[in-house]
This record gives structure tokens, C-alpha cells and sequence, in this order.
């Protein structure tokens, strides 16, 4: 990584044209993926496990059987029990505090009975069946397997499901079969990609459909489930890691520049933006950022990520650092400035906030409680985190006395009549003229 590898500099409002054009540009999906994952689609839904196993071997180079493509529970421990201690341990210390901070999440159903007669109830149930995508890639992540777990786990939902890659004596597989241990997921298969999501959406041989599926991939995995949305639910279509750091001349280059870099090893195309308040140096910035990127083991990625998706924006205000973020909306937002509390208050559209010098990204990520999937590519305006409300339902149930109907039912007959609907309103009549749906 050299110079030429660095974020470029704008400032802020001069140069606002230049970062609206970046800030509203989405990429179009690509039709050549989308052509072939409604091939794959297709080839699944009419084939079903020889499709899956014809898929896996064609990108995995793996041989699935209807009884090797499920990974035995006693797989999962034998993983868990190879963990070095260190790291189970740090594994336990996450999903206690990830559990801790969803159990507060959890909602509760209510039933209230009014003056004319009516008894509403809203129910909260969990969903029956969820499947979660653990990918294989450049980093596998089985803190994203915890993170949707531990939610559904604590939502009540029944059957859990864990996918991902053929294994492959691939190591970051087995720390994804560790945490699927940990979590209490018996139900694991080795079929990730389009493919995998087709099997679980649609029902494949010796893999049963769910109702749900969740969690991070590749553009394949996150265009399959944006095809099968409706079929099954989805969490939303998660583009590439985001993060934008908001800095004052109070806050330590080399703190930014970690910040930065902690977000930009993700991939090649991680956005990392970088909002400098007032006499804080960009020149810095881009010294500390181009002398840890020299030691960084993914610093190939780190270059490609910052070079083609980074900015430094440098504005006057704080007021002006806000607007931007709002405007960026991005996955992750650090404050790393003073009074941090106040700087946050006026942001309305992030996945997530980091307040103060103490409070990396990467703990987030991790151990902080929280969860790690939040929403990307602008979506923040509108999405939320992922969480207990994901994996539950709610439904509303109506108990009425004759006198609640005959309380409203002539606004119900007026209001079904006024749309052109005689049979809503003659549903109303038919009990008005008779006695408790006895047939007079």
C-alpha cells in the first residue's frame, strides 16, 4: 500500500455536488448474477438435492450426499471442543452479553376488554422455523452466526438452522460450527451460496424449508433472498461493510486511523468514510492510516477498499459533520469527538453509534451486547438492526358482545356500503337481525 492508495480529501459544503453523487449512487443489480441465481432458482425448485448437490460440487468442488450434506450434532461439538480455551472463553463472554441485551428487547402480547363490549388482544409469537447463512469467504464469521442465533433463540423461535459453505477442512468453517454449538443449533448443513438458500426457502430432499432466512453473503446469497422474498422472509438484502468516522482535533489520529482500518479489512469494497471537524489535520489522518496499513495482514484489501470506496471529508462545523452523516446514513457511525452525546442526538439515519476515545467499532462487532447486523447502503434511513422483533410475529384477535355489535354496526353497514361492498355490510345485518348466530 502506497500513497496513491489513501483516501481522497474533499471538503464540506464546497464539494457537497461531488459527495451527493457518491452518497445517491447504487449500484444496479447486476443482471448476469441475477439471469444465473433465478437459474439456480429454478434448477432447485423443480430438482431439488441433486440441484443442491450438482451446485456444490460445480462451485465447491465438495460431493454432497442427502446424508453427508448435514453436519451431525456430535460435528459441532467436536469443533467446540477444539476451541482453544481462550477463545471459548471469549465466545461465552460475547454470547452472555449479546443475550443480555436482546432479553430486553423482548416484547410482550396484551388483551384489553372496552366499554362497548369489545375484547382486543394483539398475540407476540415466534416465528416457527429461521435459517441462518454463515458464510465461507474471505472471512469467515461466526459472530454473525451468534448474532442472529441468540435473538431468534430468545425470541422462542422452535427450529434454528445453521448453513454454510461445504467445510472442506477449511479452519474458519470449524469456528462457525463451534458458535453454531455454543448457541444450542443442532440443525446444520453444509450447502451455502444461492444454492443453499434456494434449498432452505424451498424444502430440498433432506434439507426441510423454513419460514425465514437471515444473515450476510455474497451478492449471490443476498440476490437469492431478495428473489425468494415473500416465499420466506428475509432480514434485508446487506450490501458491503460501512463505516464513517466523525473526528475533532480532540480526538488521536492513530484512534481514527485504527478505527478506519478495523472496518476497511472486510472486503475490497468496504466504505470507510473519515468527517474531520475543524482543525483536525487530514495529513494526519492519511500518515497513520498508510503506516498501520503496512503492517495490517489484509492490507491488500485494506488498499483496494480505501482507494476505490474511502473519503476524508474535512468541514468547519459540527453541525455540518452531522448533516453529512445523516446524509451517509452508513452501518456503523464512530464519534471521536468532544461531547460525543450531543453530536449523536442529531443523528437520525445509522445502524449503529460509537461514543468516545473508549469505544472501538470492533467491540461492537463482538462483546459489546448489541447486534453486529445492521442495515447497509443507505438503508439505515429506514431499517433497523437486527433483533427480536425479527423473529417473532404478531396477530390481533377481536371478541364481541351483541352489544358492541349493535354499538357499531351501523357505522360498519354505512362504511361497507359506501364502498360498494353490500355483502360487508349485509354481514352486519344477518347478526343484527338475529340472536347470537343462531340462524333467525
Amino acid at each position: 500500500m502506497d500513497r496513491s492508495d489513501l483516501p481522497r480529501v474533499f471538503e464540506y459544503p464546497a464539494d457537497r455536488a461531488e459527495l451527493d453523487s457518491r452518497l445517491l449512487h447504487v449500484e444496479a443489480p447486476d443482471s448476469a448474477v441475477e439471469a444465473n441465481v433465478r437459474e439456480i432458482l429454478r434448477r432447485v425448485r423443480e430438482d431439488g438435492f441433486c440441484a443442491v448437490a450438482e451446485y456444490s460440487e460445480r462451485f465447491d468442488g465438495a460431493r454432497l450426499t442427502e446424508r453427508s450434506v448435514r453436519v451431525p450434532s456430535a460435528r459441532l461439538k467436536k469443533a467446540w471442543d477444539a476451541l482453544p480455551d481462550a477463545l471459548k472463553s471469549a465466545l461465552r463472554l460475547a454470547k452472555s452479553r449479546v443475550e443480555a441485551f436482546h432479553r430486553r428487547q423482548k416484547r410482550e402480547g396484551w388483551s384489553f376488554a372496552d366499554e362497548a363490549g369489545f375484547t382486543l388482544t394483539q398475540r407476540i409469537m415466534p416465528l416457527q422455523s429461521v435459517a441462518i447463512h454463515a458464510p465461507g469467504g474471505l472471512a469467515p464469521l461466526p459472530s454473525s452466526l451468534m448474532m442472529a442465533a441468540i435473538p431468534a433463540r430468545v425470541a422462542g423461535v422452535k427450529r434454528i438452522v445453521g448453513f454454510t459453505p461445504p467445510l472442506r477442512g477449511r479452519k474458519g468453517n470449524e469456528a462457525i460450527l463451534a458458535a453454531a454449538h455454543l448457541c444450542g443449533i443442532h440443525e446444520m448443513y453444509q450447502a451455502g451460496g444461492a444454492h443453499g438458500v434456494a434449498a432452505l426457502a424451498y424444502g430440498a430432499g433432506p434439507i426441510p424449508r423454513v419460514e425465514k432466512i437471515v444473515g450476510p453473503g455474497s451478492v449471490w446469497v443476498q440476490t437469492a433472498k431478495r428473489l425468494l422474498f415473500g416465499l420466506i422472509d428475509i432480514d434485508m438484502v446487506a450490501g458491503p461493510t460501512e463505516a464513517l468516522i466523525v473526528a475533532d482535533e480532540t480526538a488521536d489520529p492513530r484512534v481514527v486511523a485504527a478505527d478506519m482500518l478495523c472496518q476497511a479489512e472486510h472486503a475490497p469494497d468496504t466504505s470507510v468514510w473519515a468527517i474531520l471537524i475543524g482543525r483536525f489535520a487530514a495529513a494526519a489522518l492519511q500518515d497513520e492510516l498508510l503506516r498501520q496499513a503496512q503492517t495490517a495482514p489484509r492490507r491488500d484489501i485494506i488498499a483496494r477498499s480505501l482507494r476505490d470506496n474511502g473519503a476524508i471529508v474535512r468541514v468547519a462545523r459540527r453541525a455540518d459533520a452531522v448533516e453529512l452523516a445523516n446524509q451517509r446514513a452508513p452501518e456503523h457511525i464512530s464519534i471521536l469527538a468532544r461531547n460525543p452525546e450531543a453530536l449523536a442526538r442529531g443523528v437520525h439515519s445509522a445502524g449503529a453509534i460509537f461514543l468516545g476515545h473508549w469505544t472501538p467499532e470492533s467491540v461492537g462487532d463482538y462483546t459489546a451486547g448489541p447486534n453486529h447486523v445492521l442495515p447497509t447502503g443507505r438503508s439505515a434511513r429506514f431499517f433497523s438492526p437486527l433483533g427480536v422483533d425479527d423473529f417473532v410475529r404478531a396477530d390481533h384477535m377481536v371478541a364481541m358482545t351483541e352489544a358492541a355489535l349493535r354499538a357499531v354496526g351501523p357505522a360498519t353497514i354505512a362504511i361497507g356500503e359506501a364502498e360498494g361492498l353490500h355483502a360487508h355490510a349485509e354481514a352486519v345485518r344477518v347478526r343484527l337481525l338475529s340472536k347470537g348466530g343462531r340462524g333467525r
